[in-house]
């Protein structure tokens, strides 16, 4: 399994920006190619809230 670098500061940027417009989870991962795992760590260490995936039915 090989690991993504860390992530940048523009990277941390953006995914601020994509949070505040309201993107899902599963868009971020999208528009960032990081798993969603990731994503929800560095928005821990960054004190951001993401929108939560709406439910599969």
């Amino acid at each position: 399994m090989t690991q993504k670098a860390s992530w940048s500061f523009a990277e941390q940027r953006r995914l601020i920006e994509l949070a505040r417009a309201s993107k899902s989870l599963d868009d971020l991962a999208k528009l960032t190619g990081r798993k969603p795992v990731s994503i929800k760590k560095v928005a821990l260490r960054l004190g951001i809230s993401l929108k939560p995936d709406a439910k599969k039915e």
